[in-house]
């Protein structure tokens, strides 16, 4: 667990326009939000997970403070959606619902950084 708790900045992201135009999210707007670098900050500390994105340009700070374990209404740029994630190892994993959609998500972590994968 101790590899959770971090700055990271995003590296890649593979399919992650298809997947905003799969949730709603016009062409153009998807394709933009693209193109952004994103850094997160998070921190693990017994089971409160807190992930703060620092404000850029075109949006402030987003932060969420979810329990393990509970679904929790959360902020994104799409909007709010709701979370449930629970630990297993150095992987959060649980059930994300946004835009009238229900998919299964995990974030990996390692001493090298971490992997998000949302599946819809």
């Amino acid at each position: 667990m101790s590899c959770i708790t971090g700055k990271y900045e995003l590296d890649s992201q593979d399919n992650f326009e298809k997947y905003l135009i799969a949730l709603g999210v016009p062409a153009d707007k998807a394709a933009e939000m693209g193109k952004s670098k994103t850094v997160v900050e998070v921190t693990l500390l017994g089971s409160q997970l807190s992930m703060v994105y620092p404000a850029k340009p075109h949006r402030p700070e987003v932060k969420n403070v979810l329990t393990l374990g509970q679904e929790t209404e959360v902020t994104s740029p799409m909007g709010k959606h709701s979370v449930n994630l629970n630990l297993e190892g150095n992987t959060l994993k649980g059930i994300v619902k946004a835009a009238g959609k229900t998919m299964s998500s995990s974030f990996t972590f390692s001493e090298s950084g971490f992997v998000d994968l949302l599946t819809l």
